[in-house]
């Protein structure tokens, strides 16, 4: 990728629509871009520190996109807003609902057992991470990030930071909205939205969906068939009560239903010379998830407080079964299905939003419980028995299968007190100091087993003794039940998670600030480990990280031009990481201690009527002080923490144009890069830097827009996945290639 031919795509797209506004008369915009002819950039309200403020007088690193933001770039989903947040990463691989999202902030994350990041959809926290990369971008208010441990707000395992998406609330305005995409590959996408004021100004309904299919980029070439469809359909309702000027009651009820393929996973090499074909021996992998939600806020605004309830439940179930060698070999196969069940309830106690006092103020309890049931059937297929045997049984026609099962529950419940408070001295120094009480305990309660079942004997030269609790009858197979184990553990934590920050407003425009905040996310249990039974190797602790960092929030030109700046420094320590077990196993241990450092800049302009300049870097330097995994007697000292990429970088160019009152003209690229990084602790297999392009350019009218684009127009290769698999080697997924679509909006 060169300079030059980005800055070619860039002005093919945008020089029509820019020289046809200088013979044009005065814009006019239409209801849906309503901001063409403001000059500025208009600030976004967000709820970061749990009330509203000026997303630039929050002296938090976060980044904001709002709805129209994110259908200007064609956001679809976390795994592509990853792109446009410098330092964030979203490693998932795999079918939707089936795998957990690896997201990593500032080079903090985790690659097994909860998340290191929260998410949260309308304050409500998803405590599983397979419903990560279930959540569909539509019907969306915003979406913020911020970076960082949030722990005093936000509680355990928000230690590398924490994404909030909010969903449009049902208003005053009848709005009826509907979309059609459709690109190769297949696919299809269709959503709406229905608002209606069922009682002006008192009680408000919305209703919203979508669906979305396409067929699989990676194809099965032993069966011809595509291996990584998908299919995926999502509703949400919600109902707003507001009986009283001081009274805010809204209820939403959600679900997805996912039907995915199978893993796009083959072994490293192939998938760098041939990334979009796979040989897999298992053809009917699949991945079946549904998920429902129903949340309830009630907000009061009493004289001098305000109170606020959010109660949510969530329940997510899975279904699957997929190859697990990834080859064309008969080697191993895995049945899993997995209920999860959540309930969460927060009590905010606060300061009014406008209150102009100078102290501001938030209190409140958390509480949540979260159970999970594993009905695990991990299966080793005659062949791989046959292979590691060198042949001996194919010899004596021998068929053997091993299914390694695990079966129960794990739950957690905890809770929460938490404070924060800000105090203002001269109306420009902001101290703030926070405090969280954590409690958490959890709970495993797991039966693990292994199943032989022998059949295909073929020995007409040795007697065969049919009391022989192993060889059995000549006819039919034989089950043999090896030993059985149970995992019956229960661990607990209490932790104390403050935060302090100060700010100073230098002008109406300027804000520094420094912070530091201690971050903290639970231990577990290895449930899948099937070669110990010592209580060391069935537990993990927690792990631990202080964030320290400095910033500045600025705009300029009468907000023609923002630019936001932090540079941090993290300590981590008690991390947990994955170690080898025996001689092929691993387990989750509090191994390691790292450091990292590193920036990220943002900036947005608006040089000219209707023209948006966007830009952003992140820059991370995260690397282990101490780490040894006595398993394979390595030390890791001073070797780059695995899946963070050194840098990352956004550069985009909008432009939309009015040419009469009901037609506006619409044009954006952008350059998305990421910088190298490892996929192994020995740092001696790694990702190649890469770049992404993207475009979009269309029509906007008063109640229909069409618009043309296409991801990765370059058709970048590169690899969303690698990991060393015992005996078979380096696996690999690769990144999606070229797609061209076409979207048609309506607005009625």
């Amino acid at each position: 990728m060169n300079i030059r031919h980005l800055l070619t795509v860039m002005f093919s797209l945008l020089t029509p629509l820019y020289s046809a506004s200088l013979f044009a008369e005065e814009p006019v915009a239409n209801e849906k871009k309503e901001n063409i002819a403001v000059y500025y950039s208009e600030p976004i309200t967000v709820t970061a520190e749990k009330r509203e403020e000026d997303i630039q007088k929050v002296p938090v690193s976060v980044t904001a996109y709002s709805g129209s933001q994110i259908e200007d770039a064609g956001i679809a989903d976390i795994g592509e807003l990853q792109t446009y947040i410098p330092n964030l990463s979203d490693f998932h691989f795999g079918p939707r609902g089936g795998s957990e999202s690896h997201l990593i902030i500032r080079g903090i994350g985790s690659l097994l057992g909860d998340s290191s990041v929260g998410f949260y959809v309308d304050d409500v926290s998803y405590l599983s991470g397979v419903s990560f990369n279930m959540t569909d971008f539509y019907d969306i208010e915003r979406i913020e990030l911020l970076r960082g441990p949030q722990g005093t707000l936000y509680g355990r395992n928000a230690l590398g930071g924490v994404i909030n998406i909010i969903t449009r609330k049902p208003t005053n305005d009848f709005d009826v909205r509907a979309g059609l995409s459709f690109g190769d590959y297949d696919y299809r996408k269709y959503h709406a939205r229905l608002n209606v004021p069922v009682v002006m100004d008192k009680l408000f309904f919305s209703l919203s969906g979508s669906y979305s299919e396409r067929d699989g980029f990676v194809e099965n070439v032993l069966t011809g068939e595509a291996v990584d469809f998908r299919e995926g359909l999502s509703g949400r309702a919600k109902l707003r009560w507001m009986p009283a000027d001081s009274l805010d009651i809204t209820l939403g009820i959600s679900g997805d239903r996912i039907r995915d393929g199978s893993y796009a996973i083959g072994p490293l090499d192939q998938i760098r010379n041939d990334p979009y074909n796979v040989s897999h021996d298992f053809p009917d992998g699949y991945s079946n998830s549904d998920q429902t939600r129903q949340d309830l806020r009630i907000v009061y605004k009493a004289p001098g407080f305000t109170v606020t309830s959010i109660t949510g439940l969530l329940q997510h179930s899975l279904e699957s079964m997929n190859d697990q060698d990834f080859t064309p070999m008969d080697f191993f196969y895995n049945d899993y299905k997995k209920d999860t069940d959540q309930m969460t309830q927060e009590l905010q106690f606060s300061s009014p939003d406008d209150n102009d006092s100078q102290l501001k103020w938030i209190g409140g309890a958390y509480l949540y419980k979260k159970d999970v049931w594993n009905d695990f059937d991990d299966v080793t297929r005659p062949d791989f028995l046959d292979f590691y045997s060198g042949g001996q049984l194919s010899a004596l026609m021998l068929d053997i299968e091993m299914h390694s099962l695990l079966e129960g529950d794990v739950d957690t419940y905890g809770g929460a007190l938490f404070g924060q408070a800000t105090y203002t001295l001269f109306d420009k120094l902001d101290l703030t100091a926070g405090l969280r009480l954590e409690y958490e305990e959890s709970s495993a309660e797991l039966l693990k087993s292994q199943e032989i079942a022998i059949s295909g004997l073929g020995l007409p030269n040795l007697p065969v003794y049919l009391a022989d609790p192993f060889i059995g009858p000549v006819l039919g197979p034989l089950v043999y039940e090896g030993p059985v184990s149970t995992i019956d553990e229960k661990v607990d934590y209490t932790e104390l998670l403050p935060k302090f920050t100060i700010a100073y407003r230098h002008s109406e425009g300027v804000m520094t600030y420094a912070t530091a905040a201690k971050g903290f996310r639970s231990g577990g249990f290895n449930v899948y480990l099937q070669g110990s039974s010592d209580p060391d190797d069935l537990i993990y602790g927690p792990e631990y990280s202080w964030n320290y960092e400095a910033g500045i929030k600025s705009s300029w030109l009468d907000n023609r031009l923002v630019c936001n700046a932090a540079v941090f420094y993290i300590d981590y320590k008690d991390q947990q990481v994955i170690q080898l077990l025996g001689s092929s196993e691993t387990v989750t241990s509090n191994a390691a201690k790292s450091t990292s450092r590193g920036f990220e800049i943002e900036l947005a302009a608006k040089p000219a009527r209707g023209l948006d300049l966007i830009a952003s870097y992140g820059y991370t330097d995260a690397s282990f002080d101490q780490y040894r995994d006595p398993g394979k007697g390595a030390v890791y000292d001073d070797k780059k923490v695995l899946m963070v990429p050194e840098h990352d970088y956004l550069l985009a160019a909008q432009y939309r144009h009015a040419l009469s009152p009901s037609l506006s003209l619409f044009g954006r690229v952008e350059l998305h890069g990421t910088g190298e990084f490892y996929w192994n602790y020995e740092n001696s297999e790694m990702q190649e830097a890469y770049e992404l392009v993207n475009a979009r350019i269309g029509a906007e009218f008063e109640h229909f827009d069409v618009y043309f684009w296409v991801k990765n127009l370059l058709e970048q290769e590169y690899e969303t996945i690698a990991f060393e698999f015992p005996v078979l080697g380096w696996l690999a997924q690769p990144g999606n290639p070229r797609t061209i679509g076409l979207t048609l909006n309506g607005r009625f």
